[in-house]
């Protein structure tokens, strides 16, 4: 993956007078930083394949602590919940109360790659993408058991999110086209249970295109996903929908490649795209760019009510926390 230069470009109007700025915090131990996510109070857990493999910090990203039991696990995403934070990762799940220290449990198969809370139905809600068939799991005990579930849609899923009421959204792309992979979606409103293909969400005909971001804007009631080429390359920018993944439209059509969008309950939009970390005001029509002058990989984000701020993980080898406020 290519270093994100975090420049501004011609995506959206002028920086407004308070600028959203992206500030590096601290080096979490963790490399490969896969996942973060934030409870309430303000602990933020990262999680990756290498390095202390999961670590907390209670400083908005300044110092971090090894977790306790997943050193050994290879993890590619985290969540929180209402009773705690779960890990998901090659082969394994794990969950702890307070961010610090993990149980483990099996969950054989491969990767789960992504992890979600799921409130009303109160279910954690996983998904393996492999290309033999794709394969989802939930569980009403905080990972104590789990229940796969064939989805019977194929799509190969990147990112979940959920919206308030429960509905899991799964972006990422489908082979079924004879010519090219396209950008598709499937939905689940019964945490996890049965799952419904929503098809292609974008893409031309003669040009592949994949979605590897997903986040709901819950004022708007709007979900937004997005293209991760390049437009020079075919990528065809930012979609949104706002019936449930029903219908999407072009939101954003120069938003270059992006690699994970989070929102925050007031509709914020963080973009991490090749033209930079990126924030929106408006649903994803304009975006201005968070500077500092560095240029990781920008991989992974979330939102911290604590801290009033995204914070976003660097996937690149190093275990860098950045922070993005309003400032």
């Amino acid at each position: 993956m290519a270093g994100i230069m975090l420049m501004d470009s011609a995506v959206g109007p002028p920086p407004p007078t308070q600028a959203w700025t992206l500030t590096p915090m601290g080096d979490s131990g963790v490399t490969n930083l896969y996942g973060i996510a934030a409870a309430p109070g303000g602990r933020l857990v990262a999680c990756g394949t290498g390095g202390a493999r999961a670590a907390y910090s209670d400083d908005e990203g300044a110092t971090w602590t090894p977790c306790v039991g997943a050193g050994a696990g290879a993890w590619y995403a985290v969540a929180h919940g209402p009773s705690g934070f779960m890990l998901t990762g090659t082969d394994a799940v794990a969950f702890s109360a307070d961010g610090i220290t993990f149980t483990v449990v099996a969950l054989v198969g491969g990767d789960w790659v992504a992890v979600v809370w799921a409130p009303v139905v109160a279910r954690w809600v996983t998904f393996r993408a492999t290309f033999a068939d794709q394969t989802a799991a939930w569980s009403d005990d905080d990972g104590a058991t789990w229940h796969e579930v064939d989805t019977a849609v194929a799509v190969y899923g990147y990112r979940l999110a959920s919206d308030a009421a429960g509905l899991v959204m799964s972006a990422g792309y489908t082979d079924n086209d004879p010519l090219y992979d396209k950008a598709a979606a499937m939905a689940s409103d019964d945490g996890g249970a049965t799952w419904d293909d929503l098809g292609v969400i974008f893409g031309s005909a003669l040009e592949p295109d994949y979605a590897v971001g997903i986040a709901w804007l819950p004022v708007l009631g709007r979900w937004l996903a997005a293209s991760a080429y390049d437009v020079a390359s075919g990528g065809h920018g930012a979609f949104k929908s706002d019936d449930d993944g029903a219908t999407w439209q072009s939101v954003n059509a120069l938003l270059d490649a992006v690699y994970n969008i989070a929102g925050n309950p007031a509709d914020v939009a963080l973009f991490l795209a090749s033209s930079g970390a990126r924030i929106s005001e408006d649903g994803g029509a304009t975006t201005v760019v968070a500077v500092d002058g560095s240029a990781p990989d920008w991989y992974s984000a979330c939102w911290s009510a604590a801290a009033d701020a995204f914070f976003a993980t660097d996937i690149s080898g190093g275990g860098l926390v950045a922070r993005v406020k309003l400032q």
